[in-house]
């Protein structure tokens, strides 16, 4: 005699089949969140992570930083700061994606860290430069009679030059070169290296053109200061890289800008604000002729003064060949004519 099962004991069966798989994907949902949510277990141990190493990245900034308050009474060498931030990188305890270069903050976890150094002065005129095979750095710049100026050349040596009178010349302009076959001239010890140049007091020409330079081994300007140029000539500084933005007084006394990135094959961009606060400027020809690797926008320097369609911008500021050459520009097929090629008919 068979026994049949009964109906309901299979009912019985199915549901709780059903609430037991109910009951561990819940499990398993609360599982996951306690492993990966926002306030899991995996989450807090990548926070932490990141704290720790925001912690020790922030103590080696506080160190270094004590080391270049020293460094002003002593000859001990201490490392600059992009020297200082690629040690950093290498030893993979800051990345690209957290540094702020502009700001100068390195965002880590919850961590704001600004490695800047405090008593950096915002009027100084700053060149990084590379050392080179030889290690000597001639700086491309000269100064009225009684001009004074003093150069850290970011290796613990620091000069006072005042322009004398040594030289008689009828303009009173004294070149400072004149004093010395090599130039602003300085020999770092180390060599192919890169160091901050930092120019305080009165600096009013900038040029390239002067004497023997050491053209090639100005590699950035990291800052334009304020100290009274009034020309500015870069040509052919062909490892040129980068330009910084100026101070609202970077460049009120500045009335031409003559060939001035001529043939900086190794700028890239150009800074948007860079001629924001420049009004006695009559000058802008082949301003950035031969820049061929310029990318990005052009300012619209051909809207300025005068210029306008009716005079096929040929007006004031002159701008004859500013940009010749550059034409991986993004806007290069809306510069003028006149901006972009000798003058000649159209």
């Amino acid at each position: 005699m068979k026994i049949r099962p009964k109906k309901n004991e299979k009912a019985i069966t199915l549901i709780a089949l059903v609430v037991t798989i109910v009951v561990l994907l819940i499990l398993a949902a609360v599982s996951i969140s306690m492993l990966a949510g926002e306030n899991g277990v995996i989450t807090q141990a990548q926070n932490s992570k990141l704290e720790t190493r925001g912690g020790e990245v922030e103590e080696r900034i506080n160190i270094w930083k004590n080391e270049n308050k020293l460094n002003k009474y002593s000859y001990v060498e201490v490392k600059t700061e992009r020297d200082f931030i690629k040690d950093l990188k290498d030893q993979k305890l800051v990345f690209d994606n957290e540094i702020d270069e502009e700001n100068k903050i390195i965002k880590i976890g919850t961590r704001e860290i600004y490695y800047g150094l405090e008593e950096s002065d915002p009027t100084a005129l700053k060149f990084l430069v590379n050392s080179g095979n030889d290690g000597i750095v001639v700086l491309p710049i000269y100064n009225y009679f009684g001009d004074h100026q003093t150069i850290d050349w970011g290796d613990g040596i620091v000069i006072d030059e005042i322009a004398s009178n040594e030289t008689k010349l009828a303009s009173k302009t004294i070149y400072l070169a004149e004093r010395n076959p090599n130039g602003i001239s300085h020999t770092y010890i180390e060599k192919n290296k890169e160091y901050i140049v930092t120019i305080t007091g009165i600096c009013r020409f900038i040029d390239t053109g002067y004497l023997d330079v050491t053209k090639e081994k100005i590699i950035e300007i990291l800052q334009w200061g304020e100290t009274g140029l009034e020309t500015i000539s870069l040509k052919e500084c062909t490892n040129l890289r980068k330009i910084a933005s100026p101070n609202e007084n970077s460049f009120k006394n500045v009335t031409s800008f003559y060939e001035t990135f001529y043939s900086c094959t190794g700028l890239t961009s150009i800074p948007t604000d860079l001629f924001a606060n420049c009004p006695n400027v009559t000058n802008f020809m082949y301003t950035f002729a031969d820049c061929i690797n310029l990318t990005g926008n052009a300012p619209e320097l051909w809207t300025r003064g005068n210029n306008s369609a009716e005079n096929y911008y040929r007006g004031e500021p002159d701008g004859m060949c500013c940009f010749w050459g550059c034409d991986q520009l993004s806007n290069y097929d809306m510069i003028p004519h006149y901006w972009k090629y000798e003058d000649e008919d159209e």
